[in-house]
């Protein structure tokens, strides 16, 4: 008889998507046993790897923002984050249709004026007043990093202002 804990990873493990599967899980599996590192190694393995990211479009991310040009300091209460997916290469730009990934409630506000970036599926957000959030959209976490401490020497701004 299969324990319930058993089970209930067994699941889990069932309902994670392929395209999950990253390099540095391949790398952790590949040091499993012998047999999983020859399966991984295997030209099978590889190909149908290809074919899979092949088969998917290429999408970007997009975080609609409605920004006051008059003031950037300006807050929002929400954040929403987009997948777009792009026309295959040589075919016709048509209507884009949007999907909504995730959409995140912030009651302390995020600034309108953001500065998005990526690094390995993780979405790092930057802001007018200094907070930093990070998103992940395959997992739908969403978080604010911790402010950090001001450090005088590497506040070069009154080099910026006119004199």
């Amino acid at each position: 008889m299969v324990r319930p804990e058993k089970r209930r990873r067994r699941m889990m493990a069932a309902t994670i998507p392929d395209d999950l599967l990253i390099q540095k899980s391949v790398g952790r599996c590949r040091c499993v046993c012998r047999s999983w590192r020859a399966g991984i190694a295997s030209a099978a393995f590889v190909r149908r790897h290809l074919e899979l990211s092949r088969a998917s479009p290429p999408s970007v991310l997009a975080i609609p923002r409605k920004t006051d040009r008059f003031d950037e300091r300006a807050t929002s209460s929400e954040i929403s984050f987009h997948r777009l997916p792009l026309p295959p290469p040589g075919q016709a730009q048509g209507i884009l249709h949007w999907e909504l990934l995730l959409e995140k409630a912030w009651p302390e506000g995020i600034t309108c004026l953001i500065l998005p970036a990526h690094c390995d599926g993780l979405v790092a957000i930057a802001t007018v007043t200094d907070r930093v959030f990070v998103c992940n959209p395959a997992t739908r976490e969403f978080l604010a990093l911790p402010l950090g401490s001001h450090n005088a020497e590497l506040d070069h701004t009154e080099d910026l202002v006119p004199q």
